[in-house]
């Protein structure tokens, strides 16, 4: 109500006015105080929505106050739990009031000050890694916004002029942002939208702006290098190894996602590509199922990309990914755990249905068919490994399959209660109650 109370006061009052008003919200930015500059933050938000274009004559006064606040070095050294969540607070309010920037002004059409606005778009990006989901999830809107802007076939193309005129464009800081070092800037987002989605904080809107920013993400990568990796399909071995590499290095990534960093700084000369990034969500999407298969929210969401990103790329395109996009569909259709969410199965199928329809029926079941072999082929080597480590350790063996014993009856007693509510399972007489009857 306050706000727009506010709101329809700034609609009513001459612009001489607005500006003393205004002088107010610098003062409050300048404020040593957060709780000052959040107040400065959410009423420039109002002045922004109230004035729309026009607020673009303040902004040569306000980008250098939101750059300084924004800069990732001011959050470092918090220590005190009511100053960290000050600085989240802050920090979520100034990226709401860059949305509203670019949503009602023309933030990403700006040209001065070239500085300043560079140094905006690096701390965004910086805050992609942010563990506040609020933030996060701001930086990621407005990342989205920025995607939203421009095609990414006009992207790539402006990259390529970039590249053959050897000099720099006429663009926006925004778009300059991104083409500077272009493959370099995918796969540093690729990297923070992932991370992202292994969130414990993670909803379905969440969900669906890190999806909509990785599917912008990736047409832009396959457009760098397109056709690239048809020619890569029968090196099974290199995959493996790739793909284990990719696992170890989602395992590790904890916290701050060190060591998605780490892998970004070792391989930054490496080209991203769409198998490496197919090959990072089929390996979310599978550590959710093995370690929470009863919440399906990260598979979906993972499910629907590669669904959306192979009707992106169409029959002819499709085929060298098809093994992969299927594999991790395949493995939810054939899964059996327990209290299985069928919505997850039925979405598992749609997509089984669009990509026979869009690759025909005998290309679809040639992938189907190798992908089957392959899943029976690592059932066969993770017997035999358990085989070997039965005669190696008896003693660990022996442990794993009274544990597993346990869980069976366990989860047989939770289905027979569910079943019947007035069923209770009768109680193991003890030895000692047996050894008294009988004296008896």
């Amino acid at each position: 109500m306050a706000a727009i109370a506010v709101k329809s006061l700034l609609s009513k009052i001459n612009t001489e006015n607005k500006d003393i008003l205004f002088s107010l919200v610098t003062t409050w930015f300048k404020s040593e105080k957060m709780s000052h500059q959040r107040l400065g933050a959410v009423v420039c938000g109002l002045f922004v929505e109230a004035e729309e274009v026009t607020f673009e004559r303040r902004l040569d006064n306000i980008l250098p106050l939101v750059e300084s606040e924004i800069s990732p070095l001011k959050f470092e050294d918090l220590k005190e739990e009511e100053e960290e969540k000050a600085a989240d607070r802050l920090l979520f309010s100034i990226l709401t009031l860059i949305t509203k920037l670019i949503k009602e002004c023309t933030f990403l059409q700006l040209y001065r000050p070239e500085e300043t606005l560079t140094s905006i778009w690096d701390h965004i990006q910086c805050h992609l890694w942010y563990p506040h989901s609020w933030v996060w999830l701001t930086a990621s809107q407005i990342f989205g916004l920025l995607f939203a802007s421009h095609k990414p076939e006009e992207l790539v193309r402006k990259w390529t002029a970039l590249k053959a005129a050897n000099k720099a464009l006429q663009e926006p800081p925004a778009i300059m942002f991104l083409l500077q070092e272009l493959p370099k800037q995918m796969r540093k987002l690729t990297l923070a939208f992932c991370h992202q989605l292994q969130s414990r904080f993670l909803d379905q809107s969440l969900g669906e702006q890190i999806i909509k920013n990785l599917l912008f993400v990736a047409k832009v990568i396959y457009l760098l290098v397109p056709g690239a990796e048809s020619s890569k399909t029968d090196g099974k071995g290199d995959e493996e190894n790739e793909e284990e590499i990719i696992s170890e290095q989602l395992n590790e990534s904890d916290g701050k996602g060190e060591s998605e960093v780490a892998e970004e700084e070792e391989d930054g000369d490496k080209s991203p590509t769409l198998m490496w990034i197919f090959k990072k969500l089929s390996i979310l999407a599978r550590r959710e199922a093995a370690r929470t298969p009863k919440n399906p929210l990260k598979r979906s969401c993972i499910f629907k990309f590669l669904g959306a990103i192979a009707v992106d790329l169409g029959k002819d395109r499709v085929k060298p990914y098809l093994s992969t996009i299927i594999s991790p569909l395949h493995r939810e259709l054939n899964s059996t755990y327990a209290e299985q969410d069928p919505t997850l199965k039925n979405l598992s199928q749609e997509i089984i249905e669009l990509l026979k329809k869009l690759v025909g029926l005998e290309t679809f079941a040639l992938a189907f068919s190798a992908v089957q072999k392959e899943a029976s082929h690592k059932r066969g080597i993770r017997k035999q490994k358990k085989a070997m480590q039965a005669v190696a350790n008896p003693d660990i063996a022996a442990r794993k399959k009274l544990k597993k014993h346990k869980n069976k009856i366990e989860a047989k007693k939770r289905k027979i209660e569910f079943l019947r509510p007035d069923y209770k399972a009768k109680k193991k007489r003890s030895h000692i109650s047996k050894e008294f009857t009988e004296a008896e």
